[in-house]
């Protein structure tokens, strides 16, 4: 658990300042695959890397590896009791993890029924077959597009910006 918890951390960090680098340098250029390039490899980046641990004790003083950890078994051996730490009925840990996942769930919500709605509108919505393309002409829709629909609030085969499409 302090593993999935430590990478989701470094992972959120990682996309914190990758959003941030793409929001100062490359947000306004017109370069876009260059742009798409350079998020996905930094996207899978901040996957990848919080993964691999790197070891910089050689940067330290001191080459010895402290015994601490090895002396309560020692001396439980010595005993013949094994030490046993107390542990709470409830672990604090997963609390970070449960609000993580209740706010995953929550967009995922989001955009299921975002989805959904438009689905529902383009299901209800006046259709007109251009070419490969489909358009969808509703007044709640706001110009977009939506893979082959073209979702339109009006749609008039004599208006100029309507032909234009």
């Amino acid at each position: 658990m302090e593993f999935l918890f430590t990478y989701l951390l470094k992972g959120s960090i990682g996309i914190a300042l990758i959003v941030l680098f793409y929001k100062v340098l490359i947000e306004d250029l017109t370069f876009f695959s260059l742009g798409r390039i350079t998020v996905l490899t930094l996207l899978v980046a901040a996957v990848v890397l919080p993964l691999l641990s790197f070891d910089f004790q050689f940067l330290g003083t001191s080459t010895l590896i402290p015994l601490n950890s090895s002396l309560t078994w020692l001396e439980g051996q010595a005993n013949g009791v094994i030490p046993v730490e107390e542990s709470s009925a409830f672990d604090w840990k997963i609390i970070p993890f449960i609000i993580f996942l209740i706010g995953v769930l929550f967009r995922l919500l989001q955009l299921f029924s975002g989805i959904l709605s438009t689905l529902l509108i383009i299901a209800s919505s006046k259709k007109v077959v251009v070419g490969k393309m489909t358009l969808v002409i509703n007044s709640q829709f706001i110009p977009a597009s939506f893979f082959n629909y073209i979702m339109l609030p009006e749609y008039s085969e004599r208006d100029e910006k309507s032909i234009r499409f």
